[in-house]
């Protein structure tokens, strides 16, 4: 070894001394004794284990001293490739057997879920009444989803990110503040949005409902994007403060889904889809006919988000084409 030369033990060494971390601190004491013993011939399994269990555990243990280089910082995506399209949008899935994984096994691109702020909480029903302590936002979705991701099964049609849309039903603004609260605790798993940037994550959450846009246009940074109306067509909206436009059906078209869908009737449904596309947005009308006949005439017209209450069967003509 040169004159003045560190030997590796001794970088473990110090690591044991100032290390706090339990675990990293007994693979510190490992990688001591390895290198201790590194040169006697044929050293043992667990002393080679020792070593890399040191090693892994802080990176520390090398000629040089000095800290891991940290992980690259997200790189901003174009916020049109953020939302998928064309694929499967479940409509009040907290009312399914299986909220969430209903639809996530049938490879729907989108969830929704209703929400009360009640006490602090956040709880999910379609009306207040219906409202349960052990039913929140985080409970039935984010922790979920959270653990799909760590187990890499968050697997869905459509590309682009899973849209949660969390359709606020109390007070705009008080619900909204609590639930950026909320999501700014799973930052590791919701695409964020700041200064203008668009760093996508496993899931985009999207706020519908009682809206508190000029809260969300004034934040520098949040976890979750504006659900807009037809009206916001036209006039420069930010596309990372809102990627999507939804439209009550029955407010755009008088389709009823039980005859093939009349020529005025498919070009009302075509110019909406062009206009919002031509933004680089995406498409969802609630309240739509929740027919097989109307499936194949939104999947044909290049709808994106579309609409239905049966997972299943929706699925099964989706996969079919």
């Amino acid at each position: 070894m040169p004159r003045g030369a560190v030997p590796r033990w001794a970088n473990c060494a110090r690591i044991v001394h100032l290390e706090k971390n339990a675990d990293a601190g007994q693979g510190a004491i490992l990688c001591y004794l390895g290198w201790m013993r590194w040169g006697n011939p044929g050293p043992t399994l667990a002393l080679a284990a020792g070593l890399t269990a040191g090693l892994t555990a802080l990176s520390g243990c090398s000629d040089a001293p000095g800290e891991t280089n940290p992980p690259d910082p997200p790189k901003p995506v174009a916020p049109e490739t953020l939302l998928p399209t064309t694929c499967g949008h479940a409509h009040n899935d907290y009312e399914h057997e299986r909220p969430l994984d209903d639809a996530l096994d049938h490879r729907f691109c989108s969830v929704e879920a209703d929400i009360y702020l009640i006490d602090g909480a956040l709880l999910v029903a379609h009306a207040q009444y219906q409202t349960d302590p052990s039913r929140s936002l985080q409970s039935l979705y984010l922790d979920p989803l959270r653990e799909r991701v760590k187990a890499g099964a968050l697997d869905h049609d459509g590309g682009g990110s899973l849209v949660l849309l969390i359709d606020i039903k109390s007070d705009a603004a008080t619900t909204y503040a609590a639930l950026h609260e909320v999501l700014a605790g799973y930052s590791e798993l919701l695409t964020r949005f700041a200064d203008g940037e668009v760093y996508a994550g496993p899931v985009t959450a999207v706020i519908s409902g009682n809206r508190d846009r000029a809260a969300m246009e004034a934040q520098n940074e949040r976890f979750a994007a504006l659900d807009g109306r037809p009206e916001d067509l036209g006039t420069g909206a930010p596309l990372d403060l809102i990627p999507l436009v939804s439209q009550d059906w029955k407010k755009a078209l008088s389709w009823t889904g039980v005859d093939a869908i009349p020529a005025d009737q498919a070009q009302i449904l075509a110019d909406f889809v062009t206009s919002t596309h031509d933004e680089q947005r995406r498409l969802r009308f609630w309240g739509s006919p929740d027919t097989e006949l109307t499936w194949t005439t939104l999947l044909d017209a290049g709808q994106d988000l579309i609409n239905t209450d049966d997972i299943p069967g929706f699925a099964a003509v989706d996969q079919s084409r």
